[in-house]
């Protein structure tokens, strides 16, 4: 009898840990629903297909921001894009909107990745990074 004691009591704290930790659990995992709910914005990887497609659909409203250096897009660059260099993206933030859509081109799809990443950082809600960069590019350049 007093086995049997022992048993239901262990068995009851065995019990009483499980509820314990499912409810544990059950709020973390509504913190990071709720938390991942409010941020949303992430960044779009894209290759070059699907670059010409986005380009072609949103025309003017996507804007394309090219984050070499001069020297780098003065060699070639897509139609329409703008430099501003990583190196100085973070203090000319103010020059961008966040609402607007926004494409992210470098060399390789390194600098550009880094560049998405500030941007979400600072509040950009959609933000495309050309994963292969001007060295996959096969459409038309501008050189200067």
């Amino acid at each position: 009898m007093r086995g049997m004691k022992n048993s239901s009591l262990q068995l009851l704290a065995v019990l009483i840990f499980l509820l314990i930790a499912a409810i544990a659990l059950a709020k973390h995992n509504k913190v990071t629903k709720t938390n991942s709910e409010s941020n949303k914005s992430s960044i779009i990887q894209l290759g070059t297909a699907e670059v010409k497609q986005l380009i072609g659909e949103m025309g003017d409203r996507l804007y394309l921001l090219d984050v070499r250096e001069l020297n780098e897009y003065k060699e070639g660059h897509i139609l329409g894009t703008t430099l501003i260099s990583l190196g100085e993206l973070e203090s000319r933030l103010a020059e961008l909107n966040p609402q607007q859509p926004i494409l992210v081109i470098c060399r390789s799809g390194i600098r550009s990745n880094i560049a998405s990443q500030l941007l979400i950082k600072n509040g950009f809600k959609q933000v495309y990074n050309y994963q292969g960069g001007m060295l996959s590019w096969d459409g038309n350049l501008v050189v200067e």
